[in-house]
């Protein structure tokens, strides 16, 4: 595993040899799964808000067309 995280292909470095080892003695298997789960938050954080923006965005657009007198209920 810490081959497969590290940027230098060539060796395994030690720390994270050390971190992988202790998350495995410490928990086993859960705490491997607690530790994708916590850095996984922040990118379910960027994906959320990429799918409210363009929602967002819409009824932005919607709104100043109504302003403007450009837009009408009936027209899609």
């Amino acid at each position: 595993m810490s081959r497969a995280t590290a940027q230098d292909t060539t060796g395994t470095p030690r720390l994270g040899a050390v971190f992988w080892a202790s998350l495995l003695l410490t928990g086993g298997a859960e705490s491997l799964r607690d530790a994708a789960v916590i850095a996984a938050v922040p990118f379910t954080l960027i994906l959320v808000a990429l799918c409210v923006s363009p929602a967002v965005d819409t009824r932005r657009d919607r709104a100043g067309q109504r302003q403007e007198g450009a837009w009408s209920p009936g027209e899609r």
